[in-house]
């Protein structure tokens, strides 16, 4: 790829991690490392479980790989731990590899410092800032490819060799604390998305509101509260056909065992408490319109979110598929682990919805917010796993499926009772959470921020006794051609016109 934006106005500004101290040289990569690019291995022999491993682009940041080679390529693509790879299509990072013994794939490069100049770590810490100002500035313009000479032509910082060595010590011990801290953050995020599944399952199996029961007297009775919704259904049918149909649903004993819930509550099919499951539009949405039609996207983490929206002006489509407030959207089309993610509508504004989605409509027992939080648990989760289909890259759960799902059902009062909890615990929840995303931003800005001091020149001191990087420069230079480099007057790459500041 030829740069679109040339790199004297890219590294222009020469600030943080991009900076350097007045007393360093600048050189570039090409001068100081050797780059190999990737062998081109037949994707036709790749595979899960036999031969070499190869790295792929996807592999850099994740530091393993799960694609074999099962043929043979020139030793010399061979990567080690602690080689440093760069992956040059989408999002340019240098990362050290800690994968062990693996192939070096086409459109991945191994950069490897002349360490009599350039310390490995320290090459290591600096060039992603260089990587993410040449993506940022691309992006933009075209799609994002990187070449080797691209890489070769950064005009690098290089402090005397002891100095590097001195930053780089100093940097591991500081990001290791960095990195100990995110470690923790993980945790917090980890420990409250089991604090929200723990709270769902506790809620939706009666031990959430065990003290709200022993202080309600002559409870309803479950059995009692489905027999009345079959006769009501019954009885609201407009066809002989239809009311056998009911008969039929109410007949069907529930499998699941009963006995780990309260005496008060049973397993019920979801068809017996739903007066009917919809599919919605399959039309084709418009980017804009008179109202949104909320698709399989709009669906994250149990909410809705309205951030990217399609739109439709047909008055039948509005109709039809017009929602009404305190309505239970069920994804029934999604990759595998998604397939059955589920939201509820509360009437935030007019809505539709699409043909991935399928509309719950409950019987007037069951509270459409208790219903979102039964789906939303690890039970329900699992219960979507085992009825999914799947297609290729796609799974799928009807509305017969869906239907089919036994819920923990409990009398209508101990149902709001139990969203009334929910929401306090999982408001608390989402007060730790704003903090670790707080916590999380500013820890993320201190390792730029450390890295940024430390190529300004700013973490250690400067010893005038060090050796100048441009005598070993002058030395490599003569061992390599036998020709001295004549110094410049000024510290300064003249090809590039970069000097230090």
């Amino acid at each position: 790829m030829s740069l679109v934006v040339p790199f004297e106005e890219i590294f222009a500004s020469q600030t943080g991690i991009m900076a350097c101290h007045e007393s360093w040289e600048r050189v570039e990569l090409g001068e100081v490392c050797s780059i190999l690019n990737g062998f081109p291995f037949k994707s036709t022999l790749f595979n899960k479980s036999i031969g070499y491993p190869i790295i792929r682009i996807r592999d850099i940041t994740k530091g393993s790989t799960g694609t074999f080679y099962n043929g043979d390529f020139p030793a010399e693509y061979i990567v080690r731990n602690g080689d440093l790879l760069i992956g040059m299509d989408g999002n340019f990072r240098c990362c050290e590899w800690q994968g062990g013994d693996a192939g070096l794939n086409q459109r991945v490069c191994k950069i490897k410092a002349d360490e009599r100049i350039l310390n490995p770590k320290f090459l290591l810490y600096g060039l992603n800032g260089y990587l993410k100002a040449i993506e940022d500035a691309t992006s933009s313009v075209t799609v994002g490819h990187l070449s080797s000479r691209d890489i070769q032509r950064i005009s690098f910082p290089l402090p005397p060799l002891i100095e590097q060595h001195r930053i780089v010590a100093i940097l591991e011990t500081l990001l290791d604390k960095v990195n100990t801290c995110q470690k923790r953050l993980v945790n917090v995020r980890l420990i409250l998305k089991h604090f929200r599944q723990s709270v769902l399952a506790s809620a939706c199996s009666g031990r959430l509101t065990a003290d709200w029961r022993e202080s309600i007297q002559n409870a309803e009775n479950v059995d009692v509260i489905v027999e009345n919704i079959r006769r009501r259904r019954e009885a609201e049918a407009k066809s002989a056909a239809e009311k056998e149909k009911l008969r039929q649903t109410y007949k069907n004993v529930e499998e699941n065992d009963a006995s780990k819930l309260p005496n008060s509550w049973r397993f019920i099919v979801l068809k017996k408490l739903c007066t009917s499951f919809d599919y919605g539009t399959s039309a084709k949405s418009q980017q804009s319109g008179k109202i949104p039609v909320l698709r399989m996207g709009n669906i994250q983490d149990s909410k809705l979110d309205w951030t990217d929206l399609v739109y439709t002006s047909d008055k039948n489509e509005i109709k039809k598929y017009y929602l009404q407030p305190n309505t239970v959207l069920f994804n029934r089309t999604n990759s595998p682990e998604l397939v059955g993610k589920t939201a509820i509508y509360r009437g935030e504004q007019p809505a539709i919805f699409a043909g991935y989605l399928i509309r719950a409509n409950p019987c007037p027992e069951l509270d459409p917010e208790y219903l979102n939080l039964c789906l939303n648990t690890t039970y329900a989760k699992e219960y979507c796993a085992s009825v999914k289909s799947d297609g290729v890259s796609q799974s799928n759960i009807n509305a017969q499926k869906l239907g089919a799902f036994e819920m923990p059902f409990c009398p209508l009062s101990e149902q709001q009772e139990i969203v009334r909890r929910v929401e306090a615990l999982f408001a608390f929840a989402d007060q730790i959470a704003a903090r670790y995303a707080k916590a999380k931003a500013h820890v993320d800005k201190v390792s730029q921020s450390i890295l940024s001091k430390a190529f300004r020149g700013e973490l250690v001191p400067q010893d005038s006794n060090d050796e100048p990087a441009i005598n070993l420069l002058d030395r490599v230079k003569i061992e390599r051609t036998g020709i001295a480099k004549v110094k410049p007057k000024k510290r300064t790459d003249s090809r590039r016109g970069f000097a230090c500041k």
